[in-house]
């Protein structure tokens, strides 16, 4: 808490740093930065009453990798956003279909390439309303997206700096009463 930096990787080194959040880590406020379009982080290890991670009023830029549970896991690895996240460029790859991205509070997808089959679930946890705005040429491909209630929404919006204004969904199943 408190609003500071996180950093993925060292500027003009190249390489490919990766930070792990798991066990039901917590990063409100602040940003987190990648150095490199090589970075990544990594979400893991489920925790049986809620996510292994939480983005809280995050800002996360740099273009790196967000990847949404680990290959063999036996249980869904679950990456909370929340009040006003926003990632801008770059991934979120699920490694598995049961993997899990729970939108709780406003929280936005800015030129993101989302992809590995697994579930956007906005709104159907604990929270009274989800919302989450797709921009600037994000893209789902394969999986899902579910809304927990009528007042859940999935808002696209041109943006304004992606190379394709709006979003694209492609071979995603959408289920609910959101809109």
């Amino acid at each position: 808490t408190g609003g500071g930096r996180l950093a993925v990787g060292v500027a003009g080194d190249g390489g490919a740093a990766t930070f792990l959040l798991a066990g039901g880590t917590s990063i409100t406020g602040g940003s987190l930065t990648f150095a490199t379009a090589n970075g990544t982080v990594t979400v893991e290890d489920p925790v049986a009453a809620g996510p292994g991670a939480t983005l809280d009023g995050v800002t996360v830029t740099g273009g790196g990798t967000i990847d949404v549970g680990v290959a063999g896991e036996t249980s869904a690895s679950i990456l909370l956003l929340d009040n006003g996240t926003t990632v801008t460029g770059g991934d979120v790859t699920f490694a598995t279909s049961g993997d899990v991205v729970e939108v709780f509070g406003p929280a936005t997808l800015d030129g993101v390439a989302v992809s590995g089959g697994g579930t956007i679930d906005i709104g159907t946890g604990a929270s009274p309303t989800g919302a989450l705005t797709a921009d600037d040429g994000t893209s789902v491909t394969d999986g899902a997206i579910a809304f927990g209630s009528a007042s859940d929404a999935l808002d696209v919006e041109a943006g304004s700096t992606g190379p394709n204004h709006g979003a694209t969904l492609d071979d995603v199943a959408v289920t609910g009463d959101g809109t």
